[in-house]
C-alpha cells in the first residue's frame, strides 16, 4: 500500500507567489525612488547576489564598500486582499516604502563619505556655517570635468534639507568670491587638458 502525502498548500501556485513578490519589491523599490532625489539618481540593476565592492583610489588606498541592507515593515490585512481593497494594500506598500527609505538613504551617504575621504576630496567644515567660501572649497577639492567647448561640467552638489534652505538663503557671491571661482575653473580646465593630453600620449 502506498503512503498518501498530505500538501498543506494543495493549490498553491509558486508562479503566482514569485510574480506577486517581484511586483511588490519593484513597486517599493520605485516609491522609495521617488521619496529621495538621491536614490532616484542611483540606477538599479536586478541581481540574484547581492557582492560588496572595492574601490581602489588614486593614493592606493582600498576602500570596502560591503552589501547594504534595506529593510522595512510590510503590514498588508487579509481583509483588504479578499475584498480586492487596491487603495489599502498600496497605501501599505508606500508606509514600508516610507520606512525603508531613510536607513538606506544614510547608508549611501556613510558610503559616499567613505569614498570621499579615500579620494581626499572630503573637507571638515569644523562646524562653520553654509557659505560660498565654504562651496568654493569643495569644489577645490573635486576633480571638474569640461565638454568639447571647454565650459565646466560642475559636480551635482548633494546636501542635506536643512543645509539646502540655508544654501538657498545665501547672499550672491561678492566680486571677490566669483574672481576665486573664476580662478579656480581656470586651473581646473588646465588639469582637465592635461589628463586628456596624458591619456591621449598613454
Amino acid at each position: 500500500m502506498s503512503k498518501e502525502t498530505t500538501h498543506p498548500h494543495l493549490f498553491a501556485l509558486h508562479e503566482h507567489e514569485s510574480a506577486t513578490l517581484r511586483f511588490i519589491s519593484s513597486t517599493i523599490n520605485a516609491l522609495m525612488r521617488a521619496k529621495d532625489p538621491v536614490l532616484s539618481m542611483i540606477p538599479t540593476v536586478r541581481t540574484d547576489r547581492v557582492l560588496g565592492t572595492q574601490n581602489t583610489m588614486a593614493s592606493g588606498e582600498v576602500v570596502d564598500g560591503p552589501p547594504m541592507e534595506s529593510a522595512m515593515k510590510l503590514t498588508i490585512q487579509t481583509k483588504d486582499v479578499v475584498e480586492g481593497d487596491i487603495v489599502s494594500f498600496i497605501a501599505s506598500l508606500d508606509a514600508a516604502a516610507g520606512e525603508g527609505v531613510g536607513p538606506l538613504v544614510r547608508q549611501v551617504f556613510d558610503r559616499i563619505g567613505k569614498l570621499a575621504q579615500g579620494a581626499g576630496t572630503a573637507i571638515d567644515a569644523a562646524g562653520a556655517p553654509v557659505s560660498w567660501d565654504l562651496v568654493l572649497r569643495g569644489f577645490e577639492a573635486m576633480e571638474i570635468d569640461f565638454d568639447a567647448a571647454g565650459n565646466p561640467v560642475m559636480p551635482t552638489l548633494v546636501m542635506h534639507p536643512d543645509m539646502l534652505l540655508k544654501f538657498k538663503a545665501l547672499d550672491p557671491p561678492t566680486a571677490e568670491q566669483e574672481r576665486r571661482l573664476k580662478e579656480l575653473i581656470d586651473r581646473k580646465r588646465e588639469e582637465h587638458n592635461a589628463r586628456q593630453r596624458h591619456r591621449r600620449l598613454s
